[in-house]
């Protein structure tokens, strides 16, 4: 098996194996009766072509998909491309975890930099995240202003503020509407989504198990989160978090509609070939150092 490494935003193909996974969520939502009326998928190839393949055995040729890049895996940084068994060895457990949780800033003109994608360019100028360009544009060309749009490296909670924007203005108005939207994107990215509309306690999100290729249905009534075709939950919500209105206030606006989730990353094994070039090993030294002493 190829050697599993930080893949992040860098546009690597959905193998075969997550090819036989896309099927078997379309045969999970067909058995189940989930009529999928929309689906929004990230800016990346494998969670695009994993909507081609589930469209495509539910025979739904005609469901809109709208790419959002608010919806791609959680950026890497430094990190992307990178061997992670490799990784750990020659970091340690506790500067692979601290490296994990905050990267080091992707250097711009990177190979595995987004901002020189013209395809992601051209999706933020024309408004992927919904109405435009984005407020903080201003008058500054496409290219500028993606530049500052588009993250160098993310933490966990970088990812849920760059996701929330997409679930608020497009995704949850679509299912007020009756609609059943299909979302298929990344685990990151979905744990992230998942911490921001349930309440679930930020250190249950992180490690929260998505499994590969399984359909998951959101019900914003109860704020809970059920694999498809199967009454068993996935994650919980603590009590008190379930009971505070604060945060039942979030998601109450959605009434009884159900938004399924997919994920369509973590069945990729490898397509990253480039390792960690000369002084990456001191560069991310610096990083660890940096943030002991704050």
């Amino acid at each position: 098996m190829p050697p599993r490494r930080f893949t992040g935003w860098y546009d690597v193909p959905l193998t075969p194996r997550g090819e036989r996974e896309a099927l078997d969520a379309a045969d999970t939502l067909r058995s189940s009766g989930v009529c999928v009326d929309v689906v929004f998928t990230s800016t990346l190839k494998r969670t695009i072509k994993t909507a081609w393949l589930v469209l495509e055995a539910l025979d739904k040729f005609t469901v809109p998909i709208s790419q959002r890049w608010r919806l791609n895996e959680r950026m890497y940084g430094e990190l992307t491309g990178l061997n992670k068994a490799e990784a750990r060895a020659w970091l340690g457990d506790a500067g692979f975890e601290q490296l994990r949780r905050t990267p080091p800033p992707l250097e711009r003109g990177s190979c595995f930099d987004p901002a020189s994608s013209l395809s992601l360019r051209s999706l933020v100028a024309a408004g992927s995240s919904g109405g435009g360009l984005e407020e903080g544009y201003g008058g500054a060309t496409p290219r500028r202003g993606l530049v500052r749009q588009v993250p160098a490296a993310e933490s966990f909670e970088d990812t849920r503020d760059r996701v929330l924007p997409c679930w608020q203005e497009e995704i949850l108005p679509q299912a007020l509407a009756g609609k059943t939207v299909l979302v298929i994107s990344s685990k990151n990215t979905l744990r992230s989504l998942i911490q921001s509309i349930t309440g679930m306690p930020m250190e249950h999100a992180v490690d929260l198990d998505i499994p590969n290729g399984v359909p998951i249905v959101f019900y914003p009534e109860t704020r809970s989160l059920t694999m498809v075709g199967s009454d068993r939950p996935l994650g919980s919500v603590p009590p008190e978090v379930a009971n505070d209105s604060r945060a039942v206030a979030a998601s109450a606006a959605a009434a009884s509609a159900a938004v399924p989730v997919l994920d369509a990353t973590s069945v990729l094994r490898g397509g990253l070939e480039e390792d960690a070039p000369a002084g990456k090993r001191e560069r991310f030294g610096a990083w660890l150092r940096r943030g002991r002493t704050g």
